[in-house]
């Protein structure tokens, strides 16, 4: 009984986290529909500037080019393969390709990377939290299946949920990330 009972705790946690989690992800989508309206703005700015030039060159070859504000402060900044975005604390949001593929990263006003939408290879995957440690959620979505991880600020692993072809699995941890509950096959909730 006692066990069912720390059980349903954790699951109730587990249950309030998802729901921070979630309200997280909304504000994130507003962020990023905010980011994606500057970089519209910016680039029509951009060729309103262009159109302006004469004569039209046939190609704009530039390895940077920074939008600042009536303030002269840099509110976005384009090099190379990457988008970054700046408030009045600094760089915010950035949008970049590397070898792994493409990377959205929010960063909070000191600095810290928050959250980080992209792909890995050609799989998805969230993080949000300690990004530049251990992420604090982790959640993957991929061809041989998906996965949610659940850290502490100390990146140890407290839950795990995985979907895979083989069957559907949830852990709970203890403080030492050590399993306190495995269920290797879920049942459907209808």
């Amino acid at each position: 009984m006692h066990g069912n009972d720390d059980l349903a705790r954790r699951l109730e946690s587990l249950e309030h986290e998802l729901a921070g989690v979630r309200g997280d992800l909304r504000r994130s989508r507003r962020n990023v529909v905010g980011a994606g309206a500057t970089a519209l703005l910016a680039l029509a700015a951009l060729g309103m500037i262009q159109s302006c030039a004469t004569p039209l060159p046939d190609t704009l070859r530039l390895q940077r080019l920074e939008i600042v504000d009536a303030s002269g402060a840099v509110r976005m900044v384009l090099e190379g393969a990457a988008l970054e975005l700046f408030d009045q604390d600094g760089p915010r949001a950035k949008l970049s390709v590397s070898g792994s593929g493409p990377e959205l990263t929010f960063t909070d006003p000191d600095g810290v990377e928050k959250a980080t939408i992209g792909l890995l290879v050609r799989d998805p995957v969230l993080l949000m939290g300690n990004i530049d440690t251990e992420p604090e959620l982790q959640l993957t979505v991929g061809k041989n299946g998906s996965g949610l991880w659940l850290r502490d600020r100390a990146g140890r692993t407290q839950a795990d949920l995985s979907v895979t072809p083989h069957g559907t699995q949830l852990v709970l941890r203890d403080e030492r990330s050590e399993a306190t509950y495995s269920s290797h096959e879920l049942a459907p909730l209808e």
